[in-house]
């Protein structure tokens, strides 16, 4: 996915701005099914070693949205 990102981005710059969030795991009910030993595992993978929540997701989306140069 990165490399798709950054080769689109050269492609298409500077017209068009590409970029691409990668949140990781996003806390949602489907993980408060699992048993704690699995969500402990994905933490433990996990490079932030959190779950972390959708509003945190939204954040960088509009971070994203109101930046004029980031590509």
């Amino acid at each position: 996915m990165n490399n798709f990102t950054v080769t689109l981005a050269k492609e298409v710059a500077p017209d068009i701005q590409v970029n691409a969030v990668a949140p990781g795991f996003v806390a949602t009910p489907y993980y408060d099914s699992l048993p704690p030993a699995t969500r402990e595992g994905f933490v433990r993978g996990a490079l932030t070693k959190r779950f972390v929540n959708a509003t945190e997701v939204a954040d960088g989306f509009v971070s994203l949205v109101e930046a004029d140069s980031v590509s």
